[in-house]
């Protein structure tokens, strides 16, 4: 039996009962290591998390009933939209979009094939399906062959840039400006006359 100390009623009681716990050299019965402590963490973790969680409604409310409420509305909403099976076939035409220009240029008129490639696309069918033969599509009727060759309208000051100025083949119309060293500019800044007068246009 160990001997009475009367110097025992001085230690604080919590003291006691931790050194009891862990022994007389501070360390516990057993020791954890590799997966175990790992997993015991974790739990101590959400156990944690659990009890702070408990003290406060509103953090329980905004930490799992909302987030849940979240979830269960986007579910809802996808089951909403229409799967896109449903659509029907849609064939992409060009006359879906308005003010559509392709440019052609004959740079040998003199040529027989080339000639006769440019007479294909301003004839029947031309450009697209629309003017084949048993094929129609809707609200674009056919009208290759029945519109002239015209002009677009030129603004006055245009005319004056052109009938004024001394332009020659090499510098035909005045010239866009594009970055240099000093100036930097995300798109040529073009004046007013650049790139020559608008060609003949016709409407296919």
């Amino acid at each position: 039996d160990d001997a009475f100390d009367p110097n025992d009623s001085d230690i604080d009681p919590e003291s006691r009962e931790t050194d009891l716990l862990s022994g007389i050299d501070g360390k516990g019965s057993s020791q954890m290591k590799g997966w175990k402590l790992s997993q015991q963490q974790f739990v101590a973790l959400l156990w944690k998390r659990l009890l702070i969680a408990k003290r406060s409604r509103k953090g329980i409310f905004a930490q799992i009933v909302l987030p849940a409420i979240f979830v269960c509305i986007a579910l809802v909403f996808s089951l909403i939209v229409p799967p896109f099976g449903k659509y029907p076939s849609l064939e992409l035409q060009p006359w879906m979009y308005d003010q559509q220009y392709t440019f052609v240029s004959n740079d040998a008129p003199e040529d027989a094939t080339t000639q006769k490639l440019f007479n294909a696309l301003l004839s029947k069918p031309g450009f697209g399906t629309r003017c084949m033969e048993g094929y129609t599509i809707p609200g674009a009727p056919c009208s290759v062959g029945e519109e002239e060759w015209s002009q677009a309208p030129v603004p006055e000051n245009v005319i004056e840039i052109f009938q004024k100025g001394n332009w020659t083949m090499e510098n035909p119309s005045p010239s866009c400006i594009c970055s240099k060293n000093n100036i930097k500019t995300i798109l040529p800044v073009c004046p007013a006359g650049a790139g020559g007068l608008p060609p003949p246009q016709v409407c296919g």
